[in-house]
Order: structure tokens, then C-alpha cells, then sequence
């Protein structure tokens, strides 16, 4: 978790230097993140009623492939701090392979993942990705269901116990639902700083939030300008096209 969630009340994303060979983000920000969001609420949308069809819209495509949205932006991918974890130079290749490598571990949770998505209006391999990289898939947790990094972060998605009545277990429905209902939170508000934002690119501001808080948003441009790595947004976006053909309502596996 980054500095910002640690004081600020929101979960605690990739950012460990077990995880992505640097240190905690430093963001500073105001907002508090919460899993209590009425994602589906116009009034929470703040009256902007043409970005509120757009998600409804969106939601409707979502019953066909509820990860439709995340090939409406293109991404660049992990960093080479990033991808270095892994041996990797960095980039779109460099994401995918670590998805890769996350994925059996992963899809251990996809019925969670598709059902909490489902819940909160969002693309389940984003949710898939957020766990890959913040834990490996769980792979970074203790016993305890704790970061062996920080004592602070909790389960797959790491929330911080200092500031969330954690729910759950490390790898369970409510823990994801949890930190699912923290992203949402953060797209939220989102729709009120930036109204002619897409709700692609809302989505993707939400994920760069989730690491450094809403306030360090300032632009798309610069969206990943104060996350971890210099890349959050980017490389977890990364993650979850790959993993699009794994999570949500797919007819037929695709081959391993």
C-alpha cells in the first residue's frame, strides 16, 4: 500500500518492494476509500446523466464480455522496475508474461472474481490482474494471509488493517468484495473531477487511484505519474486483457 492509503483509509495495492523492486509510493490525497459504493446510482454519479447511460450502456455489452472495456484504451505495460522482478526488460510483453505466471494461482478465484465484478459493474480480469500484481496471486502472503513484506497489508488484494474492518479471508469473496467496492469508490469520484473522461478512461484513472489516491490524478496523459513504478494503471491494464479470455462469461476455455 501506498503511503496515501496507509493514512488515508484505502487498500493497500502493489507497491512493496518485494513485489515491484521499489518502495512504497508517496502519494498525499484526501479522499477515503470505501466498499460500501452504490455503483449503479446516478445520484452517486453526481447528475452527469450522459456518462451514467454510457455505464449502463457498458454494463449491458458487459453481459455478452463483461472485459469489452479494457480494449478501448491501449497501455504501454510494466516498466522495466517492474517487469525486472521477473527478469523482464519491460513493456506489453513484459505484463503479459507475468500474468502468465500468475494465472494458475489467479484462477483459483474466479468464481469470487466473476461474481463481485459482476456486483460492482466492473471487468473481472481487472480485478484478476489487481491480484496478480499486488500478491502474485497470493504467492507474496504469510500463513496469516499477510504481505511477507508488510504486516499492515491483508489477503490477495492487500487492504490495510489500520484502516478497513477487514472482511474475510486472504483469499476470499469478501475480502475481494472489499477491495472491489474501494476501486468503484475511487471511479466515483472520479466522474466528478473529470466529467468528460470515457468510462474507459474513468476505469482506468480508478485502478491508478487504487495505488496512489484519487487526488494524485491529474490527468490521463500523466495518470500513472505518482503509482508505484511509475506504471500501475498501465502494466495492471496489461495484465487484464491477457487475462480477458479466463474471467467473466466465457463459453469455452481457451487452450492453455
Amino acid at each position: 500500500m501506498t503511503d496515501y492509503q496507509r493514512r488515508q483509509g484505502g487498500p493497500r495495492p502493489g507497491g512493496t518492494k518485494n513485489s515491484q523492486g521499489k518502495g512504497k509510493g508517496k502519494g498525499k490525497g484526501k479522499g477515503k476509500g470505501s466498499a460500501t459504493h452504490d455503483t449503479h446510482n446516478s445520484q452517486d454519479l453526481f447528475g452527469n446523466q450522459a456518462l451514467l447511460q454510457q455505464l449502463k450502456s457498458g454494463e449491458d455489452q458487459a453481459g455478452k464480455d463483461p472485459n469489452a472495456i479494457l480494449f478501448d484504451l491501449e497501455t504501454t505495460g510494466a516498466s522495466p522496475s517492474t517487469a525486472s522482478q521477473d527478469g523482464l526488460a519491460g513493456g506489453v510483453d513484459a505484463s503479459e508474461a507475468m500474468a502468465e505466471t500468475d494465472r494458475a494461482r489467479v484462477t483459483t478465484l474466479k468464481d469470487s472474481i466473476d461474481a463481485v465484478a459482476a456486483k460492482y459493474g466492473l471487468p473481472p480480469a481487472l480485478l484478476a490482474a489487481i491480484a496478480s500484481r499486488e500478491t502474485r496471486g497470493g504467492n507474496l502472503l504469510d500463513k496469516q494471509g499477510y504481505s511477507r513484506y508488510d504486516a499492515n497489508g491483508f489477503g490477495v488484494m492487500q487492504v490495510d488493517k489500520r484502516y478497513h474492518d477487514l472482511q474475510g479471508t486472504a483469499k476470499s469473496q469478501e475480502h475481494i468484495d472489499q477491495a472491489a467496492g474501494i476501486l468503484a469508490g475511487y471511479r466515483h469520484q472520479l466522474t466528478r473531477k473529470f466529467p468528460d473522461w470515457t468510462a474507459a478512461e474513468l476505469l482506468r484513472g480508478a485502478v491508478a487511484a487504487y495505488n496512489t489516491g484519487p487526488s494524485n490524478i491529474k490527468s490521463l496523459a500523466d495518470v500513472d505519474k505518482r503509482t508505484t513504478g511509475g506504471d500501475y494503471s498501465a502494466d495492471v491494464w496489461a495484465r487484464a486483457r491477457a487475462y480477458a479470455p479466463w474471467f467473466g462469461k466465457v463459453e469455452e476455455a481457451p487452450d492453455s
